[in-house]
């Protein structure tokens, strides 16, 4: 059984083969994978996800919820560690929730007076590690996705040492947290 998000729709594939297409309310899909990370939709009647798989992994991957006019499919394998794809998501509906967690996981020694600097430098996908994913429905509804890979450079072992690797990154992850407007409470 697979689960993907076509335009407006989601379209779930049954065990049985048969296509299930519903409207879609509200819809995330993880950019690193295509995996579909949360999506709403209209149903007049529960669709029954069984074991629902990931079309990309293979194993079990929805958690299935009725809600008001509908029912809700939420990722389990982008959950808690960043799925196969090893992007870890936020899920508050609002990219200023996000970030201010992201920042209290990430970086507890560093506070932020204002999130609109940081807001708009993530939005226009210029902090390497920390991607943005709109609602492809539209409207202002954003979760946020971070890249470990993408946020620490990569060590070089032949061209430099631990303690310069080390360096290189404490001086990259300044350059990204200054963009975002954050600086250190020490």
């Amino acid at each position: 059984m697979t689960a993907e998000i076509l335009g407006r729709e989601i379209v779930i594939v049954d065990r049985r083969g048969r296509r299930i297409c519903r409207p879609l309310l509200s819809g995330f899909v993880c950019p690193k994978c295509g995996e579909v990370l949360k999506a709403y939709f209209k149903t007049d009647e529960p669709v029954d996800i069984g074991q629902q798989e990931s079309r990309t992994y293979g194993q079990e991957q929805f958690r299935s919820l009725i809600v008001t006019g509908g029912q809700a499919l939420i990722s389990e394998t982008h959950r808690e560690y960043g799925g196969l794809c090893d992007l870890k998501i936020y899920w508050a509906p609002s990219l200023r929730h996000n970030l201010s967690a992201w920042l209290r996981k990430h970086q507890p020694d560093r506070s932020c007076d204002t999130y609109d600097v940081g807001l708009t430098q993530v939005m226009a996908q210029r902090v390497p590690g920390l991607v943005p994913i709109p609602d492809v429905i539209g409207g202002d509804v954003c979760l946020l996705g971070f890249d470990d890979q993408a946020w620490c450079p990569a060590w070089d072992h032949r061209s430099e040492s631990y303690e310069e690797w080390n360096e290189r990154v404490e001086e990259t992850k300044n350059e990204k947290l200054t963009q975002l407007g954050v600086v250190s409470e020490t």
